[in-house]
C-alpha cells in the first residue's frame, strides 16, 4: 500500500524529486532500489502518475480535506484514506460550513453525555468530532478509512 499525502509542489520518490505543478508526496518506501519494478515506476512518473501507481499497488491518501479526498476520490484511482488527529484539530479550525458542522455536533454530543469533567468532555468530543471526519471521507472513498489515535491516551 503506497499512502499519498497530497502537496502542490512535487512528487518525492526515492532517489527522485520531479517538479510538476499538483502532485503528490509519496510515503512509501517503495520500490525500493533493488525491486525489479523501480524502474518502471520511474519511467512512469512522467505520464499518469496515480495511473501508474494505482497499477501495482493500493492507493491510499493522507489528509483531512474534503476538497482534496474529493478530487483524488473522482481519479477512481484511490481506495482508502487514513487521517490522524492533527487533520482532526486541523477540520476544527478550518472555518469551513461542513467543518463546522462536524465540530458543533461534536461538541453538542460530547455536552449531552455527560461524561464528567471538562477535560472528559474535550475528550469525548475530539472522539466523536474524529468519527464524524471519517464517517464524512467514508462517503467519497470506497475503501477503508482509517483514523490513528494515540494509544497511550
Amino acid at each position: 500500500i503506497v499512502s499519498l499525502v497530497p502537496s502542490t509542489s512535487f512528487l518525492q520518490l526515492p532517489g527522485q524529486i520531479s517538479k510538476n505543478q499538483r502532485c503528490l508526496h509519496l510515503r512509501s518506501q517503495y520500490p525500493h532500489r533493488d525491486s525489479p519494478h523501480r524502474n518502471t515506476l520511474l519511467a512512469a512518473v512522467a505520464g499518469s502518475q496515480l495511473e501508474a501507481l494505482a497499477g501495482m499497488t493500493t492507493l491510499s491518501i493522507d489528509t483531512g480535506d474534503l476538497d482534496i479526498l474529493s478530487e483524488y476520490a473522482a481519479t477512481g484511482f484511490i481506495t482508502d484514506a487514513t487521517t490522524n488527529p492533527v487533520f482532526v484539530s486541523q477540520a476544527a479550525f478550518n472555518g469551513d460550513a461542513r467543518y463546522v458542522g462536524f465540530v458543533d455536533e461534536a461538541v453538542t454530543y460530547a455536552r449531552n453525555e455527560g461524561v464528567g469533567g471538562e477535560a472528559e468532555t474535550v475528550d469525548l468530543a475530539m472522539d466523536r468530532l474524529a468519527v464524524n471526519l471519517g464517517a464524512e471521507i467514508s462517503k467519497l472513498i470506497p475503501g477503508y478509512v482509517s483514523t490513528e489515535v494515540d494509544i497511550r491516551e
